[in-house]
């Protein structure tokens, strides 16, 4: 859409909206006016009638105040001569008066004369006993016969609503006592209520309460409050009704006035707003116009101008040309403006191929495959390497998918790998692809990388795939020597497992015999004999430690170690190794000294055999590197749930830089040590795998000289293992 059109639409469509906008706030305005005026005016119609109800009632007043303040109906009460009512009660006193009822009670409330009276039919008819009876029993209407007094309002009689008067019976002078008092009615008959609309001009109707009312009758009446006396309803265009409630002497609501009235107020109103609407439709049609008109000499046809050089200038791609100048004002400037773009584009787009050819440079120099797609997965340009393997140029390249290079399992995989990047925004990375087969053949290691703009939107990928077939050929290797290493490690383990089985024999039956020749088994030993007997005791079973050592280190790197839960007492443990110990101990002239904390459980869960290897590998430790002082075994408690086991010594010590050696297999720990003392190095590295497969932790306290503690902290119940 131009821009002329679309001036011209706001143009109009301004205007419109100001007019309709006018024309509402006029509406408003001027309907809101003339509703008040024509609520006031039905209000004071309203009123009008109430007020020519209300000098109705005022005459008939009038009337019974004339005949009851006067001397001969005062004399009349006392003394009831008859010719007093032949002559002034006769049928033209009651159609002069327009009276339907008269009655005179004397002092006692007993009526002395009634009478009632047809206007219509102008002749007398008989008073009804049920209305006597209601006039008689009223308090109000009969209070004028206690003290001189007046009483007039509305009563509801069963022919009717009548308007009533009470006057008490007094002389001329308006002296008593009184003797009574003068009722006279009036009957608001449909004839009585049409002859006060005649006389008010207005159109009147009167409903009667006590009759089931229609529903908007029924919504007048719930309408009506303290501070709504008047209820005003339109009912159409034509008609407005005003409604007021009548109350009888009682002040309690039984007759609802209503006053039916045309509604001419209303129809000037909406006749002032037609020509509102016409006077705001032609000026508006004026304005609009003139406005259109302007804007199209100043602004619409510079503009167009101005859009028709820029697009020439765009479709030409020659940025050294430029728009022609326009004034001084604000389009003025927007020309000047625009060809400082122009040469600001200009400038960009040298700067632009000028970065372009640099990276160009920069992505032939890359040691890999390089390449770019757009959101569609086509190439939009590549490194000189990669158009290479394609057999293509750099600008062949551009616009290509993968289908025109690749088989189609290929390519498919590759815009599979491609929509993963474009879809999520994440690197996708292939970590090997074969190419080629034989000793040609190419291992690719390709990465594919989302380029976003700056709304974090994918706008293309970057793919870079690397050459690593050296690094696969090195792996290769590197899993064959993997798995040559195992495969020796198998068959050392195999190997351990099966000297350590071939020589428990012989030593269990070196360890038997000289058990049995200790025992005298074959004879009397002498003293000399027995001293060598106990050497080779104790070396056997030194090498039987050797050898479970060797097949336990055997099991642990099969990951074969078990144990066996069962109770296992502490004191008992203690003194199985001082049995062993002891010997060796006294032999080399050491104090084996053993200790149990009061607090330690005297019995834990866990794996007799494997403790008992534990704790005699560290006494032994001890032992063999300790040359004078003492060994010390301690158990202790250091909380509810764990006891620790601590073996100290007074040996050489071990220096802090060789403290993480000793658990290694096959290390002996200080450099001076190595060689002069027996073993292989297993003891404490066993000791080590033991105490992890039992939940426990070892610590090595020790300083050079200044001898060393080994504390064994295990948990009071061990924990059932898998084999």
């Amino acid at each position: 859409m131009s821009l002329r059109i679309k001036s011209l639409l706001i143009t109009g469509g301004t205007m419109a909206i100001l007019t309709l906008i006018l024309f509402v706030s006029a509406r408003l305005i001027i309907t809101d006016s003339y509703t008040r005026l024509e609520r006031q005016d039905t209000q004071a119609h309203v009123e009008r009638a109430l007020n020519a109800l209300t000098n109705d009632l005022a005459a008939l007043q009038r009337t019974d105040t004339d005949y009851a303040v006067w001397d001969d109906t005062y004399a009349f009460m006392q003394d009831r001569a008859p010719g007093y009512l032949d002559s002034n009660y006769a049928d033209s006193t009651f159609t002069n008066n327009r009276l339907s009822l008269a009655l005179l009670v004397d002092e006692q409330g007993q009526p002395v004369y009634t009478q009632a009276f047809d206007l219509d039919q102008k002749q007398a008819v008989p008073l009804t006993a049920e209305a006597q009876a209601l006039i008689l029993q009223d308090a109000d209407l009969l209070q004028p016969i206690r003290q001189p007094d007046h009483k007039l309002g509305l009563i509801m009689l069963p022919d009717g609503p009548f308007l009533i008067a009470s006057e008490s019976i007094l002389t001329n002078d308006g002296i008593g006592p009184t003797r009574g008092a003068l009722i006279m009615a009036r009957a608001l008959t449909a004839d009585a209520i049409a002859q006060l609309g005649e006389i008010t001009q207005l159109q009147l109707t009167v409903i009667d309460l006590r009759d089931p009312l229609e529903p908007e009758a029924q919504a007048v009446r719930a309408a009506f409050s303290d501070q709504q006396p008047i209820v005003i309803r339109a009912i159409d265009e034509q008609t407005v009704q005003g409604y007021a409630l009548i109350t009888d002497i009682h002040d309690q609501p039984v007759l609802l006035l209503r006053v039916d009235h045309d509604r001419a107020i209303y129809q000037q109103g909406q006749q002032t707003l037609a020509y509102l609407a016409l006077a705001l439709i032609v000026t508006g049609l004026i304005a609009g116009g003139t406005l259109a008109l302007v804007l199209e000499r100043t602004v619409v046809a510079r503009l167009h101008r101005l859009d028709r050089e820029v697009r020439d200038i765009g479709a030409s791609t020659d940025l050294t040309r430029r728009v022609s100048a326009q004034g001084r004002d604000e389009i003025g400037r927007l020309t000047t403006e625009i060809n400082r773009t122009f040469a600001s584009l200009e400038t960009a787009q040298r700067l632009l191929r000028q970065r372009e050819r640099e990276a160009l440079t920069l992505l032939d120099s890359l040691p890999a495959y390089a390449f770019f797609k757009d959101a569609q997965g086509r190439y939009v340009t590549a490194n000189q390497e990669f158009c290479a393997t394609l057999h293509c140029t750099r600008e062949a390249i551009n616009g290509q998918t993968d289908y025109d290079f690749y088989p189609p399992e290929r390519a498919e995989q590759y815009r599979a790998d491609d929509a993963y990047v474009m879809e999520y925004g994440e690197t996708r990375e292939v970590d090997e692809e074969t190419i080629g087969s034989g000793p040609d053949v190419i291992v690719l290691a390709t990465k594919k990388v989302p380029l976003k703009d700056d709304h974090g939107q994918v706008i293309g990928l970057i793919g870079l795939a690397f050459d690593v077939t050296d690094r696969r050929r090195a792996a290769q290797e590197a899993a064959r020597a993997r798995d040559q290493a195992v495969e020796a490690l198998r068959f050392k383990s195999q190997l351990l497992a099966h000297v350590s089985h071939d020589l428990r024999t012989p030593i269990n039956a070196i360890l038997g015999y000289t058990e049995m020749l200790q025992a005298e088994v074959f004879g009397p030993v002498s003293e000399r004999q027995s001293e060598p007997l106990t050497r080779i005791g104790m070396s056997c079973n030194q090498l039987a430690r050797l050898v479970n050592n060797l097949l336990s280190q055997s099991r642990a790197e099969a990951g074969r170690l078990t144990l066996v839960k069962r109770p296992v007492a502490l004191a008992g443990l203690i003194d199985a190794i001082k049995t062993v110990a002891a010997p060796i101990a006294q032999d080399k002239h050491l104090e084996l000294r053993c200790q149990i904390d009061p607090a330690a459980p005297a019995e834990v869960q866990g794996d007799y055999d494997r403790l008992y290897q534990v704790v005699l590998n560290l006494v032994d430790n001890a032992l063999k590197f300790t040359e004078q002082g003492s060994i010390d075994l301690r158990i202790e408690r250091p909380d509810a749930a764990h006891y620790a086991i601590v073996v100290a010594d007074t040996g050489p010590g071990i220096p802090l830089a060789e403290q993480a050696l000793v658990f290694e297999a096959f290390q002996q720990g200080v450099a001076p040590a190595r060689g002069r003392f027996e073993g292989v190095g297993l003891g404490l590295a066993i000791v080590q795998q033991l105490t992890t497969l039992m939940d426990g932790q070892i610590s090595l306290s020790s300083q050079a000289g200044q001898g060393s503690t080994f504390t064994i902290t295990l948990p009071v119940s061990l924990a059932q293992k898998e084999p």
